[in-house]
């Protein structure tokens, strides 16, 4: 079975067909909408809009659960991102969502694919880095103050590499002007992406080391006490 992956390099899923219709595998849907586990977007959903399907992977056989075309509609349509506290998830499922109705559906209609848009032959519109900082900053309220901490945030994301150069899958997002790159102008809710989701790694494992901290701290009170 045919697997189509559907992907804008800030978020993937994979869909394959099933009859005149599709099912959409789980795992990368739930990643989209911001859940942490598949399992958890799953308990909504009436049974008949999900189910499990045997995948052919690079590492064998797996049982995935996956959504109908229907579970598909009333997941994506029905996650209300004003409600994520979270203002890291929020932006992303706007994002994910805005991609699905935007683009993935109305391509799906006219080319019973998706196919990314073709850029025209107009001059592309690109920024500098200066000029990223400050977009990502105020259009998307993320920390980053200059050109500096853009590189240092994307460097952390796995966009470029320690020497600077943007990875061989990112280097559609930038334009290259001599020995420099500059950044696509539509580049920026993907690299966004990228950056928040970095963002809320680091905010999750630092948690963790503070939650480490505060029982270790208790521990050493109450052995304390017992002494």
């Amino acid at each position: 079975m045919n697997i189509e992956r559907f992907t804008n390099a800030e978020f993937d899923i994979e869909v394959l067909p099933r009859g005149t219709s599709f099912i959409v595998l789980a795992p990368g849907l739930a990643r989209g909408l911001g859940h942490r586990h598949a399992n958890h977007m799953l308990a909504s959903l009436p049974e008949e809009e999900k189910g499990y399907q045997i995948v052919g992977t690079p590492g064998g056989d797996q049982r995935l659960s996956y959504v109908t075309e229907p579970g598909f509609y009333r997941l994506v349509g029905q996650r209300q991102a004003a409600r994520i506290k979270d203002a890291l998830v929020r932006d992303q499922v706007e994002r994910f969502q805005r991609w699905v109705f935007h683009e993935v559906l109305p391509s799906l209609r006219e080319h019973g694919r998706y196919a990314p848009p073709v850029p025209g032959d107009r001059e592309p519109v690109v920024l500098t880095w200066e000029k990223a900082a400050a977009h990502l900053r105020q259009r998307y309220d993320l920390p980053i103050n200059g050109h500096i901490e853009l590189r240092q945030r994307l460097t952390d994301a796995g966009v470029l590499k320690l020497t600077g150069t943007p990875r061989a899958e990112f280097k559609s997002l930038f334009w290259p002007v001599g020995s420099r790159f500059d950044i696509h102008a539509h580049a920026l809710p993907i690299l966004a992406g990228h950056v928040s989701h970095m963002l809320y790694r680091l905010a999750e494992a630092q948690a963790g080391v503070q939650t480490a901290l505060e029982l270790d701290a208790i521990g050493r009170v109450t052995l304390e006490g017992r002494a």
